[in-house]
C-alpha cells in the first residue's frame, strides 16, 4: 500500500521469500537458496522486461502516456497479450506452470491504474533491454519458423520509429517529439547518438537497414 500512495510501485516491490544465509528450515515452502533466488529474480526481470518493451513504444507512438493507459486499450492490450504468450512464452527455457506467477505480477503491476509510470521513463533502455531479453527468444523463433516472429517485428519496428526522432536537446538530452510536446528518452549514448542521425520519413526499407546494420545499435 505504501508503494502505491508513493509512487514507488516500479521499483519498491516486496519480496515474498526469505533468502537463510544458512541452511533454510524445514518445512518452508517460501525459503529459497540464495542461488534459486538469483535465478528466480533473473526469470522475474526477464518475463517484467519483455512486457515492458511491448507495451512501451507501441503505446507511446499510439499517443499513450502510461503503463496502464496502454494495457486498458483494448485492441493494443489483445495485441500485447498474443505477443506475449505466443511468441515469448513459448521459447522460454520454463514451464508455463513454473513462471505464471511472474507473468500475473508482471501485469498487474503495470496495468494498475495507480502506477502513472510514464511510458518512456520505466521504458528507458529499450534497446539494450531488447537485445537483452527479446533477441534470443527472435532468433530461437526465426530458427523454428524460418522467419521473424510478427509480433515481435512490429514491436522492434515501434521502437526503432520511436528512436529514430531523438534529437539532443540544449541542456544536452535527447528528447523525442509528439505533436508540439517534447518528451525526454534514454538508453546508452552512442545509440542514442547513432539514431539521432536518422529520420523516419525516409522508405521504411531504407531506416530499417540504417538501424539494424550499426554495430552500436
Amino acid at each position: 500500500d505504501m508503494n502505491y500512495r508513493d509512487a514507488f510501485i516500479a521499483w519498491a516491490e516486496p519480496q515474498l521469500r526469505c533468502v537463510p544465509e544458512l541452511r533454510a528450515p524445514e518445512g518452508l515452502e517460501a525459503v529459497l537458496s540464495a542461488e534459486d533466488f538469483a535465478a528466480a529474480c533473473a526469470r522475474k526481470s526477464q518475463i517484467f522486461d519483455a512486457l515492458v518493451f511491448l507495451c512501451a513504444a507501441p503505446g507511446f507512438l499510439c499517443g499513450m502516456d502510461s503503463f496502464a493507459q496502454a494495457l486498458a486499450d483494448e485492441s493494443l492490450r489483445a495485441w500485447i497479450g498474443r505477443a506475449f504468450f505466443d511468441e515469448i512464452l513459448p521459447l522460454l527455457p520454463w514451464p508455463r506452470e513454473e513462471i505464471a506467477p511472474e507473468v500475473i505480477s508482471a501485469f498487474n503491476r503495470l496495468e494498475n491504474p495507480m502506477n502513472r509510470m510514464p511510458l518512456l521513463e520505466l521504458g528507458r533502455g529499450l534497446m539494450r533491454g531488447f537485445s537483452r531479453t527479446l533477441l534470443p527468444a527472435v532468433r530461437r523463433w526465426a530458427e523454428q519458423n524460418f522467419e521473424a516472429p510478427p509480433r515481435l517485428s512490429l514491436a522492434l519496428a515501434a521502437a526503432v520509429m520511436l528512436y529514430a526522432g531523438a534529437r539532443r536537446s540544449a541542456d544536452g538530452r535527447y528528447e523525442v517529439l509528439r505533436g508540439d510536446a517534447a518528451f525526454p528518452i534514454w538508453d546508452a549514448p552512442e545509440i542514442l547518438d547513432a539514431f539521432s542521425q536518422l529520420a523516419h520519413d525516409v522508405p521504411a526499407e531504407t531506416l530499417a537497414y540504417a538501424a539494424l546494420a550499426d554495430r552500436d545499435v
